[in-house]
C-alpha cells in the first residue's frame, strides 16, 4: 500500500522501489508487513490469542558467527508447535516455491523444535497444499495455505473490495 510516493514490489527474490513523486515525502506502508497483520488475526481466529507468538527470536551459530531467526509466527496449540511464515508473494505453482524459502522455514522448524511447518501466501494457484522436499533421503513435510486478504477487505465493507 502506498500513500504517497513510492511504490515497492517483489520480482522474484529481489525487492524493488520505484520512486513516483520525486518532489514530495512518501508516507509508505511496507504490504509484507500489514499482511503479517492479516495472517496474525486469522492465526488468532483459529487458534486464539494465547497459542499465537509473533517474531520469537532463536539463536544460533554458523561458522563461529552468532546468528538469530526470527520466524513470523509460532503457533502452540495442544501437542503440536506450529512454525508460520507469511509470503507476500502470489504462487502460482508448486514449482514456483523459492527453495530459500523453505530452507528458512526449515531452519525455524529446528530452532522452535516444531513438529509443523507452514508457509502462507496470500493466493496459490493448485490445491495440494502438502508438500515435502526430500534432500539425501531425509524428508521434509510442510503446508502451504492461502490467506485471502480480500475476505478481511470484505468484513470491513471497504469500497476496495468493490
Amino acid at each position: 500500500m502506498t500513500l504517497l510516493g513510492v511504490e515497492s514490489y517483489f520480482e522474484d527474490n529481489s525487492y524493488k522501489e520505484m520512486l513516483k513523486l520525486h518532489n514530495q515525502h512518501a508516507h509508505f506502508f511496507r504490504p509484507e508487513d500489514l499482511y503479517e497483520w492479516i495472517v496474525y488475526d486469522r492465526l488468532v481466529k483459529e487458534y486464539g490469542k494465547c497459542a499465537v507468538k509473533m517474531k520469537s527470536t532463536y539463536y544460533y551459530t554458523i561458522a563461529h558467527k552468532d546468528r538469530e531467526a526470527k520466524p513470523d509466527f509460532i503457533i502452540t496449540c495442544k501437542d503440536e508447535i506450529i512454525v508460520v511464515d507469511a509470503k507476500w508473494k502470489v504462487l502460482d505453482s508448486k514449482t514456483k516455491i523459492s527453495f530459500d524459502d523453505i530452507a528458512k522455514l526449515l531452519r525455524d522448524k529446528i530452532l522452535a523444535k516444531a513438529t509443523k511447518a507452514m508457509l502462507v501466501y496470500p493466493k496459490i494457484g493448485f490445491t495440494n497444499s502438502h508438500l515435502s522436499l526430500e534432500v539425501e533421503h531425509k524428508v521434509f513435510e510442510f503446508e502451504v495455505k492461502e490467506i485471502n486478504i480480500y475476505e478481511k477487505l470484505q468484513k470491513c465493507n471497504s469500497p476496495l473490495h468493490n
